[in-house]
Protein backbone atom coordinates (compact mmCIF):
# COMPACT_ATOMS: atom_id res chain seq x y z
CA UNK A 1 0.00 0.00 0.00
CA UNK A 2 1.19 3.52 -1.08
CA UNK A 3 0.85 6.72 -2.97
CA UNK A 4 1.55 5.03 -6.13
CA UNK A 5 1.34 7.86 -9.25
CA UNK A 6 0.12 7.53 -12.89
CA UNK A 7 1.07 9.35 -16.03
CA UNK A 8 -0.73 9.45 -18.99
CA UNK A 9 2.83 8.98 -20.99
CA UNK A 10 1.96 7.51 -24.78
CA UNK A 11 -1.77 7.10 -23.67
CA UNK A 12 -3.87 7.81 -27.00
CA UNK A 13 -7.43 8.50 -25.45
CA UNK A 14 -8.33 10.16 -21.61
CA UNK A 15 -9.23 7.86 -18.77
CA UNK A 16 -11.05 7.74 -15.20
CA UNK A 17 -9.08 6.33 -12.73
CA UNK A 18 -10.00 4.95 -9.57
CA UNK A 19 -8.00 3.95 -6.49
CA UNK A 20 -8.75 1.76 -3.61
CA UNK A 21 -7.73 0.87 -0.57
CA UNK A 22 -6.54 -2.89 0.77
CA UNK A 23 -10.71 -2.95 1.83
CA UNK A 24 -11.67 -2.31 -1.66
CA UNK A 25 -12.82 1.19 -0.25
CA UNK A 26 -12.64 4.24 -3.15
CA UNK A 27 -9.69 6.60 -1.74
CA UNK A 28 -9.47 9.46 -4.96
CA UNK A 29 -10.96 9.14 -8.01
CA UNK A 30 -9.83 11.58 -11.06
CA UNK A 31 -11.53 12.43 -14.34
CA UNK A 32 -11.04 13.00 -17.52
CA UNK A 33 -6.89 12.31 -17.32
CA UNK A 34 -6.22 13.51 -21.10
CA UNK A 35 -3.39 12.62 -22.80
CA UNK A 36 -2.03 16.22 -23.31
CA UNK A 37 -1.52 16.18 -19.30
CA UNK A 38 1.95 14.29 -19.43
CA UNK A 39 4.60 14.59 -17.88
CA UNK A 40 1.69 15.39 -14.62
CA UNK A 41 1.70 12.38 -12.43
CA UNK A 42 -1.63 12.05 -10.94
CA UNK A 43 -1.78 10.54 -7.24
CA UNK A 44 -4.56 8.85 -4.53
CA UNK A 45 -4.87 11.33 -1.23
CA UNK A 46 -4.41 8.07 0.84
CA UNK A 47 -2.49 5.00 0.56
CA UNK A 48 -4.01 2.49 -1.94
CA UNK A 49 -3.27 -0.97 -3.44
CA UNK A 50 -5.74 -1.33 -6.17
CA UNK A 51 -6.34 0.80 -9.61
CA UNK A 52 -8.98 0.26 -11.87
CA UNK A 53 -8.79 2.52 -15.23
CA UNK A 54 -11.74 3.44 -16.95
CA UNK A 55 -12.74 4.95 -20.41
CA UNK A 56 -13.00 9.01 -19.34
CA UNK A 57 -17.07 9.54 -18.44
CA UNK A 58 -17.06 5.55 -17.16
CA UNK A 59 -17.26 6.48 -13.19
CA UNK A 60 -19.65 8.91 -13.71
CA UNK A 61 -22.03 7.27 -15.51
CA UNK A 62 -21.44 4.07 -12.89
CA UNK A 63 -21.98 6.75 -10.07
CA UNK A 64 -18.97 5.58 -8.69
CA UNK A 65 -18.16 7.78 -5.22
CA UNK A 66 -15.12 8.47 -2.83
CA UNK A 67 -15.46 6.37 -0.10
CA UNK A 68 -18.10 3.78 -1.30
CA UNK A 69 -16.72 0.24 -0.83
CA UNK A 70 -16.45 -2.21 -4.18
CA UNK A 71 -16.50 -5.94 -4.42
CA UNK A 72 -15.15 -8.36 -7.01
Amino acid sequence: DDKFGIWMKNMKFPIDVVWLDKGKKIVTIEKNMRPDSYPKSFYPKDDSRYVIELNAGEAESMGLKENQALNW
